[in-house]
């Protein structure tokens, strides 16, 4: 019993205890993206800020600090709800920006009281360290929109945009606060970040907990509307904060996005989020704020509102050959145009037509009806109407650079098709001309080709012819080295086995075998230099290294299966006859080394000259190996000769290698190699 509690004893110490609950929302934001993927546990007391059910989005502030939390469907009850207090149990995720709370377990606490935000200017709507955090800016609201799903208020900020999004009722479609453009408002919301996944901040929005933290603020409230004609906007004496208004007829309107307007100075691109319904021929007073755009100024709506009814107006002939100025922009055309194709883009239909030498694009929204009319194809002759948008080729305008426009019809009843294209038109002419030039070439061509090919096939069959005779001459190098070894190593092996019998029997002389087969390993030792001597005068001495090399590497990837890239930098410089030969024998037994082991399809080998140095980069896509398990064989010495070698020229080489990566090889060599003692032919591979 008392060895049983001494071993409790020395064992609970080593025993982990399970971690404290993280108790505030500073310290949930503390943790490194890292500690947060732990799962660490939280509990915690905090007041819910944004409930944004359509958007899935929440935020909590204990009082430390806030942050976004992930709450499960199953706790979205009637309990849940924004201004309450409750006790959190959840764990920590690292989040996409900053860690975050999912939560586990939600306790309603009761009604609490809503922090004081920390106030903004322009510039600090935008530090990274502000993500999350309940703050207070004031602006001006340039426009009014629906995005996400939902109410989002454009605000300036000192010359800063930002988007303020508001929540909406899921069960209710979003409205947007189209009222509220022009206004200066004081905003309360958390900050919230858009980002990448590196964690990097790209854009920062506000979620506003609802329209009563949106406040206007006083003193700001704008005068009457001043009565502009649509050619005056933002002329001189005109500003963005002046609240005017125009009137016009429509030419063609987009319930909840866009109308546009002519008066007698031109026309007018019309902002607007009421869902109001404008048809062309309708006349209306548009009041609201000039907004900058390329070419021309829109208008952000206020309000809209309808004076009278009358005829559709009567678009402009419009030539696309004539001068392009922005007096067209938004205007009302027709004109006639050949169809070229029709393909469909973003739930528009994209016609391109052409008229004269100008080629432009028609649009037509497929939500839009009429359809296409029936028996529009390729090649028809169009009366097209719509509405003509110019694009400036750069930022500064002069007419000169108008490069272009587009057509937005308004319905299928734009089109009118004034002819269809003829059977027999240029295209199918063209393609018979070409069918004959084709038949009549076929001959002429095919005695071409056959002479090509005659040529390419005598060049291929002396390349054969050259390349036999080289590999029969290098054959034939080998056969006499092997001979001549298998010869001299022979006999050397008989003469001191002969010593061993004279060496054991004293009356005979064992000193004579002995200097014989020394003689006779020298003379194989001198045979095998006047052998490679040979063959490097055929490769290495005869040509830049790059092609020799190349030269050389060939036989050991024939019928491999295995693709062969061999680089070199333009800037090689001619190499020492010895930095060539060694450089040529390392490389030849990586190759092979990989040929005869790695499995791979591709080997790559780079040579460039780097620092005084020459560098060769030896790569595959094989199954790799371990290389701190590559020990030598027993008679198998390949990386340990690489190394030698290497060596002896003052260099290394560097493996890197491991299971199913492939292998590089690196071999560094000093251009100028060092004074040897020994040739590097004696090195052994």
């Amino acid at each position: 019993m008392n060895l049983l509690l001494r071993l409790a004893v020395l064992l609970l110490p080593a025993l982990p205890l399970a971690a404290a609950p993280l108790g505030s929302i500073r310290d949930v934001l503390a943790l490194t993206p890292e500690q947060a993927a732990q799962r660490q546990p939280v509990e915690l007391q905090a007041l819910l800020l944004v409930d944004d059910r359509y958007r899935s989005t929440f935020f909590f502030h204990d009082g430390t600090a806030s942050c976004y939390a992930r709450i499960p469907g199953a706790l979205h009850s009637d309990v849940l709800k924004r201004g309450n207090r409750y006790r959190i149990q959840g764990v920590t995720e690292p989040g996409g920006y900053r860690p975050v709370i999912a939560v586990t377990t939600l306790l309603a606490l009761g009604p609490g009281t809503e922090p004081d935000p920390a106030k903004l200017s322009g510039a600090d709507v935008f530090k990274t360290t502000h993500d999350a955090q309940w703050v207070e800016i004031e602006g001006r609201v340039t426009s009014s929109s629906i995005k996400e799903g939902g109410p989002c208020l454009d605000l300036a900020v000192e010359g800063q945009k930002i988007d303020a999004f508001l929540p909406r009722e899921v069960s209710q479609p979003a409205s947007p606060l189209w009222h509220l453009i022009g206004q200066r408002l004081r905003v309360r919301g958390v900050a919230a970040s858009v980002f990448n996944d590196e964690r990097q901040l790209t854009r920062r929005f506000l979620y506003v907990p609802d329209q009563q933290h949106t406040v206007p603020i006083s003193g700001t409230t704008h005068a009457s509307a001043v009565p502009m004609k649509a050619a005056a906007l933002l002329r001189l004496g005109s500003e963005l904060d002046q609240l005017v208004r125009v009137r016009g007829v429509i030419t063609h309107s987009i319930p909840g996005e866009a109308s546009y307007l002519k008066d007698s100075t031109g026309t007018l691109r019309i902002l607007s989020a009421q869902p109001d319904i404008f048809v062309p021929g309708d006349e209306i007073e548009a009041e609201g704020f000039p907004q900058l755009e390329s070419l021309r100024p829109a208008l952000n709506a206020t309000e809209l509102r309808i004076v009278s009814h009358g005829p559709s107006p009567q678009p402009l002939d419009f030539d696309p050959a004539d001068k392009l100025s922005t007096r067209l922009h938004h205007e009302l055309v027709k004109g006639e145009a050949r169809l070229l194709a029709v393909s469909e883009s973003d739930g528009s239909y994209i016609l391109q037509c052409q008229s004269g030498k100008k080629a432009f694009e028609a649009v037509l929204d497929r939500r839009l009806t009429p359809p296409l009319p029936e028996g529009i194809s390729p090649g028809s002759l169009l009366q097209l109407t719509g509405l003509i948008e110019l694009r400036p080729s750069r930022l500064f305008y002069t007419p000169d650079w108008i490069e272009g426009f587009r057509l937005h019809l308004r319905s299928g009843s734009d089109i009118t098709i004034l002819s269809q294209p003829p059977w027999w038109n240029v295209q199918r002419l063209v393609w018979l001309l070409l069918l004959i030039l084709t038949l009549g070439g076929v001959a002429a061509a095919w005695v071409v080709m056959l002479q090509r090919t005659v040529r390419s096939q005598t060049l291929i069959i002396k390349e054969k012819v050259q390349r036999a005779a080289v590999l029969e001459e290098r054959q034939r190098i080998a056969r006499e080295m092997h001979d001549t070894f298998q010869q001299s190593l022979a006999g050397a092996g008989h003469l001191l086995d002969e010593s061993v019998r004279r060496i054991q029997n004293a009356n005979q002389d064992a000193l004579e075998p002995l200097k014989l087969a020394r003689q006779m390993l020298r003379r194989c030792r001198e045979e095998s230099r006047t052998s490679i001597a040979e063959l490097r005068s055929v490769t290495l001495e005869s040509r830049p290294f790059p092609e020799a090399l190349s030269e050389l590497l060939q036989p050991i990837i024939e019928n491999s299966g295995i693709t062969l890239s061999l680089k070199a930098s333009p800037d090689l410089p001619s190499l020492d006859k010895a930095l060539s030969h060694a450089a040529s024998r390392i490389v030849q037994e990586a190759v092979t080394n990989a040929v005869r082991h790695s499995q791979g399809r591709n080997i790559q080998v780079d040579l460039t000259m780097e620092s005084q140095e020459l560098l060769l980069n030896i790569s595959d896509d094989g199954t790799g190996f371990d290389p701190s398990l590559a020990n030598a064989l027993q008679g198998h010495f390949g990386i340990t000769g690489m190394k030698e070698r290497a060596a002896k020229l003052g260099g290394h080489i560097e493996i890197t290698s491991s299971a199913g990566n492939g292998t590089v090889v690196l071999v560094r060599l000093p251009a100028v190699p060092p004074n040897l003692d020994e040739p590097l032919s004696n090195i052994s591979v």
